[in-house]
């Protein structure tokens, strides 16, 4: 699942960054769609989040990895009226030049559709779980060129060759 996330195949899987620049990049990324409004980059304390998701098992631990048992109801294959509706904050696998390059962490979603923030505002997790920073429209150019120019690019965060080729075009406007 998380190859395939990387490369845009809809998973139940929702892909965070440990980078703050990277952050940054995909919620400034370039889109006709959203030009002229404020963005948002989201934070989450994947810490905090699991042990207030899992707090009904009086979890203690920390960001969960494919070989932890709280995972198996979440795994491929597990029937939906089994799986937990929260979601769990986790490292995937490196399976990927972009996963490593975007220093990739997940979330994976179990039988709930509603989206983080619902479920933060809703629920009882801890204070500071999730964040948003919301870029005003008027910064939104300023700042992708401030990333542009400490080297946050398309080749830096897709390491393959559509990833270069997205750079120069867009560096020599094509």
């Amino acid at each position: 699942m998380f190859f395939m996330q990387h490369y845009g195949v809809p998973t139940r899987l929702l892909d965070w960054t440990e980078n703050p620049l990277v952050a940054a990049y995909f919620a400034l990324e370039e889109n006709e769609k959203y030009k002229n409004k404020n963005a948002a980059i989201w934070l989450c304390d994947p810490i905090k989040w699991n042990r207030s998701a899992l707090a009904h098992i009086s979890y203690t631990g920390g960001v969960l990895d494919q070989t932890s048992t709280i995972v198996a109801n979440h795994r491929p294959g597990t029937a939906v009226g089994d799986m937990p509706s929260i979601p769990i904050m986790m490292f995937g696998s490196y399976n990927s030049s972009r996963i490593v390059a975007q220093r990739g962490v997940f979330s994976l979603f179990g039988k709930s559709i509603d989206p983080i923030e619902d479920m933060y505002i809703a629920g009882n997790y801890e204070p500071g779980c999730v964040k948003k920073i919301v870029v005003p429209a008027a910064k939104v150019d300023e700042i992708r060129n401030s990333l542009f120019r400490k080297g946050i690019t398309e080749s830096v965060v897709f390491p393959e060759l559509d990833g270069l080729a997205k750079e120069i075009k867009k560096t020599y406007g094509y």
